[in-house]
């Protein structure tokens, strides 16, 4: 019934938030959606996020029950006994009644722990521990769901440019077509060649629809992520210039791993988890040890009283339990925990060398994809003025149909290269600030 209930609130609570979390943008739909409000936004409706946040609010509860443990017990009780009857002996005249018919008592117990003060301060302590994992888990839910958003906001960017290459694609063989038929009306011009542009226009026009497809396509993932509504109108920052990349210089491998090491949240997790880990054999190994407590406590009968029993008595003393034979699980559960423990410490050092992997392969990939891009925009460079030439030349007859459509594809295929790396190189550098330790983007 519980999950049941906590479940219900964690799908109320991101129905609610993602509501009002959209509603300041979504009353300025024609506006401009930028990447750090789409990041915002999807803090409030994201399921990894609202999971971690429970489990924050369960570990502090369950923290803050530890806590108790450190302090007294009081227990109180009370019996309402009846007898089938009493229960007495005659000395002379006097009848002294040694169980009455009825026997009501109540009692109060305060009893301090005090060798058992050690194990409950190291649970205190471990749970504590799990109170930092969950939020570690938390910040990491924040972080990863901020990239993913920021992935999908630069896809969709490129989606748009591709939209705009397909739209200028057509612009340029509707003027071709313009020219051919001049040119075949003067006699300049064979009726083939008309065909051929007439087929590079219905070619055109079917790059158009699949570059709109897959730009609907892109923009329904990233309203899903930011919890926005299909209709509401998309609007999105343009994607990053040629320059903004190109003079984005990372840093080197050793100065990276170093900030790494500060920042990443893996790292801070697994390190943690030794921790936990330890503690949790410190706390198997106590169990060796006897419970050793101090109570003081206070008696009452208000009914007719066994003979030499007071109406009311005060106690207090020490009590002492020591569990001799448990089969062994003692012992089992201290090299269960052994092994726990040599589980994160190899853990820890596998993080570690993931993340130096991850880091070298990033910054190597950088370092390509930035001769890549250089190389794409001299190519963009070349093939746009090969086609304005062949455009001149087609419109005085020296070239054929098929020389300007060969060269308009070419155009069109380099700037189609050159939007697609400058999009990987933006991704690429999202990659790296996620891999240095970043929570959320910073080159927005």
């Amino acid at each position: 019934m519980a999950r049941v209930k906590i479940k219900f609130l964690k799908i109320l609570a991101l129905t609610l938030a993602g509501a009002f979390a959209g509603r300041g943008w979504a009353d300025q739909a024609t506006s401009v959606l930028p990447l750090s409000t789409a990041i915002e936004m999807s803090m409030h409706s994201s399921p990894k996020v609202a999971d971690a946040l429970v489990d924050v609010q369960v570990s502090t509860d369950r923290h803050h029950t530890t806590f108790g443990e450190l302090g007294p017990k009081v227990n109180a009780n009370y019996s309402d006994v009846k007898f089938d009857r009493t229960v007495s002996v005659a000395l002379g005249p006097v009848n002294y009644v040694l169980r009455p018919q009825t026997l009501q008592e109540a009692n109060l117990v305060v009893s301090q722990p005090l060798l058992g003060l050690f194990p409950a301060a190291e649970r205190l302590g471990l749970e504590r521990k799990r109170k930092e994992a969950s939020q570690l888990n938390l910040n990491f839910a924040k972080t990863v769901t901020a990239f993913e958003v920021a992935q999908v906001y630069r896809k969709a960017q490129l989606a748009r440019e591709m939209v705009h290459i397909a739209e200028a694609s057509i612009l340029a063989t509707n003027r071709q077509a313009k020219d051919a038929q001049a040119l075949l009306e003067s006699g300049r011009f064979i009726r083939s060649d008309l065909l051929k542009i007439s087929i590079a226009q219905q070619e055109a026009r079917s790059d158009l629809a699949k570059a709109i497809a897959a730009q609907k396509k892109v923009d329904d993932r990233l309203r899903y992520t930011i919890g926005l509504s299909s209709h509401q109108t998309l609007s999105l920052e343009a994607l990053p210039s040629m320059a903004s990349v190109q003079s984005f210089a990372p840093p080197d491998l050793d100065l990276a791993l170093k900030e790494a090491t500060k920042t990443r949240l893996e790292l801070k997790n697994a390190s943690l988890e030794v921790q936990k880990a330890e503690s949790m054999r410190r706390l198997a190994r106590w169990k060796f040890i006897p419970e050793v407590d101090f109570f003081i406590g206070w008696d009452s009968y208000y009914s007719a009283l066994p003979f030499g029993t007071p109406a009311f008595t005060r106690s207090y003393g020490l009590t002492a339990k020591w569990e001799i034979w448990d089969r062994g699980s003692r012992l089992t559960a201290t090299r269960e925990t052994s092994g726990m423990l040599r589980k994160s410490n190899t853990a820890l050092q596998d993080t570690k060398d993931k993340m130096r992997l991850e880091i070298q392969a990033i910054l190597a990939d950088l370092e390509a994809m930035k001769e890549a891009l250089s190389a794409t925009q001299v190519i963009a460079s070349q093939a746009e003025e090969a086609y304005r030439l062949d455009k001149a030349r087609f419109a005085n007859g020296l070239v054929t149909a098929t020389d300007l459509l060969l060269s308009l594809a070419k155009q069109t295929k380099a700037q189609g290269s050159l939007v697609g790396s400058v999009t990987e190189m933006s991704l690429l550098i999202l990659s790296l600030e996620q891999a240095l330790g970043n929570t959320s983007p910073k080159t927005l």
